[in-house]
């Protein structure tokens, strides 16, 4: 049977950023790799930014059943169990979402940047606007990519005092409109 990633990369409709990612992991993949880890949430997202989220869920599945104890290995799997759970709510699958989202939460009960990080503390907002000033097109691209996975922990984690899940959403989908129409 064809894994995920050869799957993808068979696709020819798929978009260089995702055959790129599909193919690195189809070489190689670890669960105890935070290099892999990181490679599996960003092929996750550009999944979902380009619509494919049938696809994009069953690249969360990948890791959907480990257990992950080394918190240093942590922050792409909160980022793909968020992505996987946004899914789950969308299909009414609320139990196997609130699963997922106490499976995050008491990670993070001990942290200290748990809150800022639902504050938006890690938005690269001002990256972007830099970015953008400086007719830098492609790095505001790249960090506007990479604002929505935190994006994602806000929303799922129910938003913040400064960042309601509904801000959230329509900064995910702001966010994706923006990268879609200029990613080259």
């Amino acid at each position: 049977m064809e894994n995920i990633f050869e799957q993808i990369m068979s696709d020819t409709t798929q978009k260089k950023q995702v055959i790129s990612l599909a193919k690195k992991l189809s070489k190689k993949f670890s669960v105890n790799s935070f290099n892999n880890l990181g490679d599996l949430q960003e092929l996750a997202y550009w999944l979902f930014v380009f619509s494919k989220n049938e696809l994009s869920e069953q690249v969360c599945n990948v890791i959907a059943k480990e257990q992950f104890k080394n918190v240093t290995l942590w922050a792409p799997v909160e980022y793909v169990k968020s992505l996987k759970c946004k899914f789950l709510l969308e299909k009414g699958k609320i139990e196997e979402a609130k699963t997922i989202i106490d499976e995050i939460t008491a990670v993070n009960k001990n942290s200290n940047g748990f809150i800022r990080r639902l504050n938006g503390s890690l938005l690269p907002m001002n990256e972007i606007n830099s970015a953008l000033e400086d007719n830098d097109v492609k790095m505001a691209v790249s960090y506007t990519f990479s604002q929505i996975s935190d994006l994602m922990f806000i929303k799922i984690m129910g938003g913040s005092e400064t960042i309601s899940k509904e801000k959230a959403q329509e900064m995910i989908d702001n966010s994706i409109d923006f990268i879609l129409k200029n990613i080259k």
